[in-house]
């Protein structure tokens, strides 16, 4: 008797999710993107990558702090301007020079982290917090 009272209940809940399965799906998508951006934000605190975050508010004096070397500015490529075979010729150059300087580098070498190889001055990398001067 039970198993017959059982087996109903779950042929009318099938009936009722095959009838708005289009709203299940949306529901559950929605469910499913809260549930990784939650999952994605405890692991962006847990890591403590939010403390070298410096695009958060309240490290506006940190940015300011960090600066661009300006060894290559003459190399960069303009992005905006007319097209033709003697622009495509500078282009392919400087793609050229800049593939064969990543090529030198070594995959696995620490020394690509280094400040200097990034093309960053580091003068304070977070606000100060009253203890060093």
């Amino acid at each position: 008797m039970r198993q017959i009272k059982f087996k109903k209940i779950i042929k009318k809940a099938m009936a009722f999710i095959r009838l708005y399965r289009l709203s299940f799906a949306i529901g559950g998508a929605i469910l499913l993107t809260i549930a990784l951006t939650v999952v994605s934000l405890a692991l962006y605190n847990i890591t403590g990558t939010s403390k070298l975050d410096l695009s958060r508010p309240g490290y506006d004096n940190a940015r300011k702090l960090v600066k661009k070397n300006d060894i290559n500015n003459d190399d960069e490529f303009k992005s905006n301007g007319p097209i033709n075979p003697d622009i495509v010729k500078e282009y392919l150059k400087q793609y050229d020079k800049q593939t064969n300087e990543l090529d030198s580098y070594d995959n696995f070498s620490q020394k690509l982290l280094d400040d200097t190889v990034l093309g960053l001055t580091l003068e304070q990398t977070a606000p100060s917090d009253g203890a060093n001067p």
